[in-house]
């Protein structure tokens, strides 16, 4: 049998969260980590299915968002905890997501694409968490050399 490759790791910021999003269930953190991490991808086959989307060109609000496609086979596929869901009940997942200011979608009409990209909140949410694990670390470092200089 053929081993699939997943997207192993969900880590889900449900304080954080349900803070920003007070009407956020598990599938909502569930999906925006598999975005987060889909949008962040460095990899060439990801990098190659990114478009540009403007808004508002040629205005004083033009803007630029950077999107990725994303497959919701793949996604359903990548993340057997969500079995029993299908395309269609994926649909309303990003539309919360997007009404709540973690992501960007657009549709591609000509190749009928689903395309998203994260937005401030979706990084502020990432960066919160991680500044918050490198203060921990840090601190139990400090502590470790405390301890160690204290049995000398």
């Amino acid at each position: 049998m053929e081993k699939k490759r997943m997207h192993k790791i969900i880590v889900i910021r449900q304080a954080q969260i349900i803070e920003l999003a007070p009407k956020a269930k598990l599938i909502h953190g569930a999906v925006l980590d598999y975005i987060y991490w889909l949008c962040m991808n460095k990899s060439e086959r990801v990098e190659y299915n990114r478009v540009n989307l403007k808004e508002n060109e040629g205005t004083p609000n033009e803007k630029t968002y950077r999107l990725t496609w994303v497959s919701y086979p793949h996604l359903l596929e990548q993340m057997p905890l969500l079995r029993g869901r299908t395309v269609a009940t994926l649909t309303p997942v990003f539309k919360c997501l997007e009404e709540w200011g973690f992501i960007k979608t657009a549709v591609w009409k000509g190749k009928g694409r689903k395309y998203v990209g994260l937005l401030e909140k979706t990084h502020i949410l990432y960066k919160k968490h991680e500044d918050k694990e490198k203060e921990e670390e840090k601190q139990e470092e400090e502590e470790k050399e405390g301890e160690q200089g204290e049995t000398v």
